[in-house]
C-alpha cells in the first residue's frame, strides 16, 4: 500500500518511517510535520492509507481528514493521539477514520492495524468483481493470494467448511464460439427442470470447456446419474459432450480437484458416449499395450500401389477394430493412427502427387492428433481410407478431353462467376456444343455439376469450422447467403448450420 505519514513530531515521524520500511512491504511516498502541509500531500500522492496525529499546531489531525472527506478523497486513515478522551474518538469516529491507536504506539499494533487495513481493501476490490472473475482469480493465484481469496469466494457460493459438493467439468468434443451460450443456456434449462437451484457455471479461460459446481450434494446420492441422464443426454444432441466428476468438501483444494477432472476427462477416449467419467470408473478402465500392426500397414501400401479399393477398405477397418476401438490407451492410439496414416499418405502421393491437397489430408492428420474420442479419430481415420480407395478413379464420369478441361476449369474458377459461354471459350467449343456434350458425358448438365462441386467444397469448410456460414457461401461463389442455404438444404437435406453442427 502507499502510505503518507503526518506527524509533528520527528522522533515519532522517524520512528513510523523506520517500523514500516523494516517491517512492512508497503511504500512511504511522502511525510508532512503539520495538517495544511499533510493536505497537500495528500491531494498530491493520492495515497492508500494516512497515518495521522491528532494534535498538531495549526490545522490538526481531525480537521485535515474532515476536509480530505469533504474532497471525496477514498482512503484509509490510522489515527494516532496521545489522549484517550471521548470526544476525539467520537469525531474520529463520524470521520470513518479506520484504526485509532493511542501514543506511545507499540510497534505491533501498527502492523497488525496496517494489516487488517490491507485485508479490508482487498476484500472490498474482490466484491467488485464478478463471480467468475472471482472464482478464476482464486484458480490461477498464488498459493497466498489464493487463500485469501476462496474463503470469500465460498461465501458467494454459499459453501461452508464441512459441506460436500460435486464438480462436474464439461468438454464438447466439437463446438463453435456461437453454440457456447446455447450449451450452456441448455444446461440451466434442464437443471432448473430438475428442480437444482443450488448451482453455478464458470467458463474454463481461453478453451470452451466449462464447469458446474452442484452445491451440498452429500444427501443426493443419485446425483450423477440423474446429471447423465437428464442433462448430458440433452446436451449430447447439440454437440457430443465428455463430462467428468468429482466430490470435494469445502473448496481449499478446488484447484487440484479441477486438475483431477482433466485427467479423468482422458479416459472418456474410449468410453461408452454419454457417461460421466469419475474416480473408480477411470480405475476400472484398464489399457493394455500391443505391438504397432506392422503387416497391415504393408498390406494396405500393397493394395493402394495394385487399386484395389475393396483390400483397401478390409484393412482400413481391421486397424479401427484392432486399434481404435482396442484396448491401447488414448495416446498410444493416436501415435499409431497417426503413423499407419502416413504410410496411407505416403503412398498415395507417390500414385497422384496432389493426393495430399485432394484429402485435406493436414487438417485430417491435427484431427487425429488432438482427437478427444475413439469416435472421433475414426471418423476422420474413415476419410483418409476413403480417398486413398478411390485414387486409381481418375474421374469415373468421362474419358472426353474437352470435358475433363471443363472440369478443371471449374475446380480452379468454382469460387468466382464462371458461365457455361466462359467454360465453352476456355476448350475451344461454343457453349450450345458444351452444354449438349457434358450431358452426354456426365449424364448431368454444366449448372448442376457447378453446384454439386461448389456445395462439396462448401461442405469441407464447414468441416474446418475456421469460416462462419456467410464467409463459405462467399468462399465456393455464391454472393446470396440465403440462396446458398437454399440451394445446400436441397442438396444435402439439411442447412449448413445443421450440417456443421452434426459434422464440425
Amino acid at each position: 500500500m502507499r502510505i503518507v505519514i503526518v506527524e509533528d513530531e520527528a522522533s515519532t515521524r522517524q520512528g513510523l518511517v523506520s517500523i514500516i520500511q523494516n517491517y512492512t512491504h508497503h511504500d512511504i511516498v511522502g511525510t508532512a510535520s503539520s495538517g495544511a502541509e499533510g493536505l497537500e500531500m495528500i491531494r498530491k500522492e493520492q495515497p492508500d492509507v494516512i497515518i495521522s496525529d491528532i494534535k498538531m499546531p495549526g490545522m490538526n489531525g481531525l480537521e485535515m481528514l474532515q476536509k480530505v472527506k469533504d474532497e471525496n478523497l477514498e482512503m484509509r486513515v490510522i489515527l494516532l493521539s496521545g489522549y484517550s478522551e471521548f470526544e476525539f474518538a467520537r469525531k474520529a469516529l463520524q470521520l470513518q477514520v479506520i484504526e485509532y491507536l493511542l501514543k506511545p504506539l507499540q510497534v505491533n499494533e501498527l502492523l497488525d492495524a496496517l494489516n487488517r487495513i490491507e485485508e479490508s481493501r482487498e476484500e472490498e476490490s474482490l466484491k467488485k468483481v464478478s463471480l467468475q472473475q472471482l472464482f478464476w482469480s482464486c484458480y490461477t493465484a498464488d498459493d497466498i493470494s489464493a487463500n485469501k481469496m476462496i474463503p470469500l469466494l465460498m461465501k458467494e457460493l454459499r459453501i461452508t467448511e464441512e459441506m460436500q459438493s460435486d464438480i462436474y467439468f464439461i468438454h464438447p468434443v466439437s463446438i463453435v464460439r456461437e453454440s457456447e451460450e446455447e450449451l450452456i443456456e441448455l444446461m440451466s434449462r434442464q437443471l432448473e427442470i430438475l428442480c437444482f437451484e443450488n448451482y453455478f457455471i464458470f467458463r474454463m479461460p481461453q478453451t470452451l470447456e466449462f464447469l458446474v459446481i452442484m452445491v451440498d450434494t452429500e444427501s443426493k446420492k443419485s446425483l450423477r446419474s440423474v446429471f447423465e441422464m437428464r442433462v448430458l443426454q440433452k446436451m449430447n444432441e447439440v454437440t457430443e459432450c465428455l463430462c467428468s466428476m468429482v466430490h470435494i468438501t469445502g473448496l481449499q483444494d478446488f484447484r487440484n480437484k479441477i486438475a483431477c477432472l482433466q485427467k479423468l476427462i482422458s479416459y472418456a477416449f474410449s468410453i461408452k458416449q454419454g457417461i460421466v467419467v469419475y474416480d473408480r470408473l477411470a480405475k476400472e478402465t484398464v489399457y493394455t499395450e500391443t505391438d504397432y500392426p506392422l503387416s497391415l500397414e504393408l498390406d494396405i501400401v500393397r493394395e493402394i500401389r495394385n487399386g484395389n479399393s475393396e483390400k483397401i477398405r478390409a484393412c482400413g477397418k481391421q486397424f479401427e477394430s484392432d486399434v481404435i476401438f482396442g484396448s491401447n490407451s488414448p495416446l498410444e492410439i493416436r501415435e499409431k493412427t497417426t503413423r499407419f496414416v502416413n504410410a496411407v499418405l505416403r503412398t498415395a502421393e507417390d500414385i497422384r502427387r496432389n493426393f495430399a491437397v485432394d484429402s485435406d489430408s493436414k487438417y485430417i492428420m491435427n484431427i487425429i492428433a488432438s482427437s478427444s474420442t475413439a469416435r472421433q479419430l475414426a471418423y476422420q481415420f474413415d476419410k483418409i481410407i476413403d480417398a486413398a480407395s478411390d485414387l486409381h478413379e481418375e474421374n469415373p464420369m468421362t474419358q472426353n478431353g474437352i470435358i475433363l478441361n471443363a472440369i478443371a476449369y471449374i475446380k480452379d474458377h468454382y469460387s468466382t462467376d464462371i458461365t457455361l459461354g466462359e467454360t465453352a471459350e476456355k476448350c475451344g467449343v461454343s457453349a450450345e456444343y458444351l452444354s449438349r456434350l457434358f450431358f452426354q458425358e456426365t449424364g448431368t448438365n454444366f449448372s448442376a455439376f457447378l453446384q454439386d462441386f461448389r456445395i462439396s467444397m462448401a461442405k469441407r469448410l464447414l468441416n474446418s469450422g475456421n469460416n462462419k456460414v456467410y464467409e463459405v457461401a462467399e468462399m465456393v461463389g455464391f454472393h446470396d447467403q440465403k440462396y446458398f442455404a437454399k440451394i445446400f438444404k436441397k442438396l444435402c437435406g439439411e442447412t449448413p448450420a445443421e450440417y456443421r453442427k452434426e459434422n464440425g
